[in-house]
């Protein structure tokens, strides 16, 4: 943005200095011409210079020829480059302004592409700007809580007619369909379920605190060893984010618990790294094949059709986590191992690499 300033403050800079330049060749290319190329005298009546004499006249040839004065034209032109360059910033600075606040809504955009209300300060093109932006911003906060409002209502709707669903399923005689039927309706109940957990994340996203990622890791794995899922710990250094607690626990027991579901051993490590946290999840089953694992975050993405989750809370899928993840700023990668497993790795950034209110410097 400073090398647009710039480019916008020689532009109408230069543009100045030539109009005026040309005004002041015009201007003595018209006087220049309207000089009459004949002689040009001046009469003045003179008094005797003898006692008793007459008056007489006294004729005096004048300069046809004009000439401009170097000093002067020098004065002029610094003059109107001092002028233009005032001008020229001036100006440039009320063109740019408003791009500058463009630019800093988009950097400031949190990841639920919503953008912070901003300070309603300046004049102009500026003010005027920031409360477009400032209206968009409401706009688009709207729309989300009314399409988290209705995916919650969605939600709660559709676990009446479930439970009935599946009291009735119990009901079968034949063992093969009732557990079929069981399993199918388990499986929509925990997309429900995805849908109403994905709302309170929603929701409760705006307390952020910081969380010791190594502590809340022990805990989980803690958590998993009593339910009958082991977790082997590689390494555990001191790692501070900034976070909810509540969503990083979902999305870290979400991806070790189908480690242990699907990979048959899992192993976790977390490294701090500077101004980042790198959490690792291994497993030893057969990973995710290349051909799909570029849509392992899409809604209720299934490597195996046949799978079916056996452990309650594990239905929030991978593109749940990845909406968690996304939210505190950091990433997740999935990549199969050789010969066999999966490596899914997510990146914090780390609690040093935040501003005291909680923004990334």
């Amino acid at each position: 943005m400073k090398g647009f300033r710039t480019q916008v403050t020689l532009l109408l800079m230069t543009a100045l200095v030539l109009i005026s330049v040309l005004s002041i060749l015009a201007t003595i290319v018209v006087y220049r011409s309207s000089i009459s190329p004949e002689p040009r005298f001046v009469y003045r009546l003179q008094e005797p210079t003898a006692q008793g004499g007459k008056p007489f006249i006294s004729v005096t040839p004048i300069q046809t020829d004009w000439e401009p004065d170097l000093i002067i034209l020098l004065s002029y032109a610094a003059l109107i480059a001092a002028s233009s360059a005032v001008v020229s910033i001036i100006v440039g600075n009320m063109v740019v302004r408003p791009l500058e606040t463009l630019q800093n809504a988009i950097e400031s955009v949190d990841p639920q592409a919503i953008i912070p209300q901003m300070a309603e300060r300046g004049d102009g093109a500026a003010l005027i700007t920031v409360r477009l932006l400032n209206t968009l911003s409401d706009t688009l906060r709207n729309a989300m809580d009314s399409r988290m409002r209705l995916v919650a209502a969605a939600g709660h709707d559709l676990r009446t007619p479930l439970t009935r669903m599946r009291l009735r399923a119990e009901m079968l005689e034949d063992e093969a369909q009732r557990n079929k039927w069981i399993d199918d309706v388990d499986e929509m109940m925990h997309i429900a379920d995805s849908a109403i957990s994905l709302v309170k994340e929603e929701v409760g996203s705006k307390e952020r605190t910081v969380i010791r990622l190594d502590e809340l890791i022990e805990d989980i794995v803690a958590e998993l060893d009593m339910i009958g899922h082991h977790v082997e710990i590689n390494r555990l250094d001191r790692a501070d984010i900034v976070g909810g607690p509540l969503a990083i626990k979902r999305a870290i027991s979400n991806l070790l618990v189908n480690a242990c579901t699907h990979g048959e051993k899992a192993s976790v490590s977390v490294i701090a790294d500077n101004d980042q946290v790198v959490c690792g999840i291994r497993d030893e089953g057969p990973g995710i094949p290349e051909d799909v694992i570029q849509n392992a975050f899409e809604p209720f993405f299934r490597a195996d059709p046949a799978r079916r989750k056996s452990v309650s809370g594990a239905g929030l899928g991978l593109a749940i986590v990845k909406e968690i993840v996304s939210r505190h700023g950091g990433t997740i990668t999935l990549a199969n191992r050789k010969p066999r497993g999966l490596y899914q790795e997510v990146v914090f950034p780390a609690a040093s690499a935040f501003a005291a209110g909680g923004v990334p410097k």
